[in-house]
């Protein structure tokens, strides 16, 4: 009997078993899933996974993850490329094991886009187990307007869709004004859109337009014609006197996507809504326009001595002139108001067509002068330079800047 009750007595003491797991596996998804599950069964039945093989396992997890840091040779040689995918892979959050992350690339055409987008995807596709890449986007843009576009309203957005001929700037712009808005309110506005007498997706790009507030309708049309490219510090600083609020300004256009604003705050508008805002300045009253931008009004008034308190800024192509030019010496001096004068030459023609008299008047307030081939020796004394934010004189006949001290 004791010696029974000794052999039950240690049958049923509990043994502790010392189990030595090695794991070597590779690939982020074998790592992600079926490794974490293994661990966790191991710990729920008393089965510790030793430091040495954790060690092991980050070290291939360093080195999987420098393999994939590489990309096609296709874009090796691409400047300034391997910061863009930096920036793309911290946005990716791709060690983030819950959901899917969507992350978007804006910009104008031909920055660049889609050749960003395919290098991501070569340097990162090797680390899941299926990847494709969709360059065609006219599905995809047809199925972004289904998500914005409210449940019933499957109709009204395969109709929206047509009249931006799948144009991805044209849907974002419509999307925007149509946003929130009642089904006969979407009615109202692509039936107005159907009918229109111009182009339909002219008429789309206008409706962007046509919603803005007066004080925005301006912003826009400086920014088309000034300060495309340029920084919202610099616009904000150009117009800090205009009595525009330019900081919600900004926002509006950006959330009407009108313009792009980049993290680093440089404002870029395509160039087929820099030719609704070209449009926009011919509807209006001559007498009321604020920007100049046709080459036969722009010759009507540098002819002229007449004054105009309205007007903001002209830009200028000189190449547009069929025959050579004077300035009437005191034109622009009785323009007050006027701040932004940019004269330049797209065609790169060396023939003098505009000709500045000696004594020109500068309007006092100007400050924005770009003027490219100024045939000028120097600068009138008239220039204020205290106004001045920015003096562009590119290819000009200047050989110095005044006589005497200014």
């Amino acid at each position: 009997m004791a010696s029974s009750s000794s052999s039950s007595s240690s049958s049923s003491r509990r043994r502790t078993w010392r189990y030595r797991v090695f794991t070597s596996f590779h690939g982020p998804d074998v790592r992600k899933t079926f490794l974490s599950h293994l661990r966790k069964q191991f710990n729920n039945n008393g089965i510790s996974m030793d430091k040495e093989s954790e060690m092991i396992e980050k070290i291939a997890r360093d080195v999987s993850n420098k393999l994939n840091t590489t990309i096609s040779n296709d874009f090796e040689d691409m400047v300034g490329i391997e910061g863009h995918l930096e920036k793309m892979q911290s946005l990716l959050h791709l060690d983030d094991e819950d959901g899917v992350m969507l992350v978007g690339i804006c910009g104008p055409v031909g920055i660049g886009k889609t050749t960003i987008a395919r290098a991501l995807h070569s340097r990162l596709s090797s680390t899941f187990q299926h990847s494709c890449f969709m360059e065609n986007l006219r599905g995809s843009c047809n199925n972004g307007l289904d998500v914005w576009a409210p449940y019933g309203f499957e109709n009204l957005a395969e109709r929206a869709t047509e009249l931006c001929s799948n144009l991805p700037l044209g849907l974002c712009i419509i999307g925007s004004n149509l946003r929130g808005k009642k089904e006969e309110d979407w009615e109202s506005i692509l039936h107005r859109l159907e009918n229109s007498s111009i182009p339909k997706i002219d008429a789309v790009l206008r409706v962007g337009f046509d919603s803005l507030h007066e004080n925005d309708q301006t912003l826009f049309l400086l920014i088309a014609f000034f300060f495309n490219y340029k920084d919202d510090g610099y616009v904000k600083t150009m117009l800090a006197d205009s009595g525009l609020d330019v900081r919600l300004g900004l926002k509006t256009l950006v959330y009407k996507s009108l313009i792009h604003k980049s993290s680093e705050g440089t404002i870029a508008m395509h160039k087929l809504l820099q030719q609704v805002c070209r449009q926009a300045i011919q509807r209006q009253e001559p007498w009321k326009r604020q920007i100049l931008v046709d080459t036969d009004d722009i010759l009507h008034v540098l002819k002229k001595d007449y004054g105009n308190r309205s007007l903001m800024g002209i830009s200028f192509d000189i190449s547009t002139i069929k025959d050579s030019m004077d300035i009437s010496p005191r034109t622009l001096k009785r323009k007050r108001n006027l701040q932004f004068l940019r004269i330049y030459n797209t065609r790169r023609d060396t023939n003098v067509r505009v000709h500045v008299p000696e004594n020109i008047d500068f309007p006092p307030r100007l400050k924005l002068l770009h003027w490219e081939e100024y045939p000028g020796k120097c600068l009138p004394h008239t220039l204020r330079p205290e106004h001045i934010v920015e003096l562009n004189l590119e290819n000009s006949k200047l050989r110095h800047l005044w006589d005497g001290t200014q």
